[in-house]
């Protein structure tokens, strides 16, 4: 039986209301994230975000519509070149690209991705309750998520509304309806694929724990038995030809569980340039102990175990058949989740904004650093 008191008002609400966030906080947060994505536009090195040398390459081409408005921006004859140090590895604190030609053509197109982002958040910002326009800001202020954001890349629409889809879930709207929305914007970013598979366990766990998990271990099974019916599920939702054929393709790249979830955290926290970049070190342990914290004193909480769970398996069944989805960029989903619940009074999350704010600067000036070296 659904238990009908799961979705009691977390004591956020109740105790230091999210809901009474004066517009001073309001103004201040939206001021500050709105400053950082334009000079991590423009002042963090061209091309060193994940994907984005690929990116630029398919504006041209691309029938997507993120792609399709940006060329409404720029000339024909616009583009880019570069080179790549392929030297470079992991977490080594160096850049590995940098551009030699079409600095202007690059500009353009960074301002018109900075333009869409900075008008998706303030749409969702404008549209939202006091209490949702705060948690977005929040979970926008991230770090990672401030550099992720300024990356040309369509990611940028799952990166927002994802974000906003998560927030709306813990506030109590209906999971079918979000559901709904993550697979109708597929075509848009297969990364909502992650969204939809999480939605779709929460739903499950929300009914029955045991028998959710069964149905995350049969699922593992048909898809590795290449079962026709499921193939074609997969082709006609997210364009996948043969799960099991890029599961193998992708077999070297496997990192185990341990390594990968290593993975998730540190991106979660702040992984720049092409996973190329880390920050300073103490910011990651403090994290880590907010977390851990966080999630013992939230242990009572049913509902919010139903969301590490939901989570837990999503993670791993996606990395089950494409180990290379390990980074934070393709669960944002989780950050108003992990917000709400580990730290639910106001001015904890006033705390994680001011910090926020400072560790973006100061990677910026990191990385302006490495790059002048």
């Amino acid at each position: 039986m659904k238990n009908k008191n799961l979705r009691k008002p977390h004591p956020a609400e109740t105790e230091e209301s999210m809901s009474n966030v004066s517009l001073t906080w309001q103004g201040f947060a939206l001021f500050s994230l709105f400053i950082l994505l334009i000079t991590y536009s423009y002042f963090y090195p061209a091309l060193n975000w994940p994907d984005e040398g690929y990116k630029v390459e398919h504006i041209a081409t691309s029938p997507n519509p993120y792609f399709a408005t940006i060329r409404l921006f720029i000339d024909e004859n616009c583009s880019v070149s570069w080179v790549q140090d392929f030297r470079v590895r992991f977490a080594s604190n160096r850049l590995q690209f940098n551009l030699t030609s079409g600095e202007n053509c690059y500009t353009i197109i960074k301002s018109v991705h900075l333009l869409l982002s900075a008008t998706l958040i303030l749409l969702i910002w404008l549209f939202s309750t006091n209490s949702n326009a705060w948690l977005f800001l929040v979970s926008m202020l991230f770090p990672i998520s401030i550099f992720l954001l300024t990356g040309i890349n369509n990611q940028l629409i799952f990166h927002t509304v994802a974000t906003l889809i998560g927030i709306l879930l813990i506030k109590g709207t209906r999971v079918w309806v979000l559901l709904s929305c993550a697979i109708l914007l597929l075509p848009i970013d297969r990364t909502f694929v992650t969204l939809a598979l999480f939605l779709i366990l929460v739903m499950a766990l929300r009914v029955t724990k045991k028998w959710s998990l069964i149905g995350v271990l049969l699922i593992f099974l048909i898809f590795q038995a290449d079962i026709l019916p499921f193939q074609r599920l997969a082709v006609t939702l997210i364009g996948i030809e043969d799960l099991s054929a890029i599961k193998t393709s992708l077999e070297r790249f496997n990192d185990g569980p341990i390594v990968s979830l290593g993975f998730l955290f540190i991106s979660m926290v702040y992984l720049g340039g092409t996973s190329t970049i880390l920050g300073f070190g103490p910011e990651y342990l403090a994290v880590l102990y907010l977390i851990v914290s966080g999630y013992f004193k939230m242990q009572k909480r049913e509902e919010f175990h139903i969301y590490f769970l939901a989570f837990l398996a999503t993670f791993f069944l996606v990395l089950y058949f494409t180990p290379t989805i390990q980074g934070y960029r393709y669960y944002v989903f989780i950050a108003p989740i992990l917000i709400y619940y580990l730290a639910p009074k106001l001015r904890h999350q006033q705390i994680i904004v001011l910090s926020s704010i400072l560790l973006s600067v100061a990677y910026l000036l990191q990385v302006i650093r490495i790059d002048l070296a």
